[in-house]
């Protein structure tokens, strides 16, 4: 596996409380589009099919595939998945989520945030605490695919011990907490203004 990580941190803004890693959510007033649509009208919104669809696709997959990997090293450790399944499986998850993950936060940086800052101005400080967490998600990436790669060399040789599968597990896991917030954060602003505006 490859990745295309930063070697990077949080960067410090407001004395880190927007920091991917301290951030609980958006603070307490400030005014989000979620505010004037909440989640519960956005599948029966005229304008959820397309581009709003998929971009929620998109991120249920991010969680679904590190939810997989995570149940996988939990079978490995218990006996109920021979190693080598288990080494097909990660290879072809871990790759999975190395390249979709990258890819999307790439195009969100290239084009979809600077066009969302256009229409909404006032949320470009937002769009730029995401950027950040972008920085902080593609180092983690770079690390993934470090530990995926030695786990699955490990696989393959006689010396492998469960132990190997769950600490990859609990690496794997304290991060998920810290994705999970990125994705539900920037969905929070995105998805209001896309079924608001609609795609064009």
């Amino acid at each position: 596996m490859t990745s295309e990580g930063t070697d990077t941190t949080d960067a410090p803004s407001d004395d880190g409380r927007f920091a991917l890693r301290v951030r609980g959510g958006w603070p307490e007033g400030w005014s989000l589009p979620v505010d004037n649509l909440p989640r519960s009208a956005w599948p029966t919104h005229p304008n959820f099919a397309g581009l709003t669809a998929y971009w929620l696709e998109r991120h249920a997959l991010f969680r679904e595939l590190i939810s997989r990997i995570g149940g996988d090293c939990d079978g490995v450790a218990t006996g109920a998945l021979e190693p080598a399944t288990f080494g097909h499986r990660l290879a072809r998850l871990g790759g999975m989520l190395l390249n979709q993950l990258h890819s999307h936060h790439q195009v969100e940086d290239e084009h979809y945030f600077p066009l969302l800052v256009q229409r909404e101005p006032a949320l470009a400080r937002g769009f730029e605490i995401l950027e950040r967490d972008h920085l902080v998600i593609a180092d983690w990436l770079a690390q993934f695919a470090e530990r995926s790669n030695t786990l699955l060399a490990t696989l393959a040789s006689p010396t492998f011990k469960t132990a190997d599968a769950e600490a990859y597990r609990d690496w794997l896991v304290a991060f998920t907490p810290l994705l999970d917030r990125h994705l539900s954060d920037e969905e929070d602003l995105v998805i209001p203004l896309l079924l608001r505006d609609g795609e064009g």
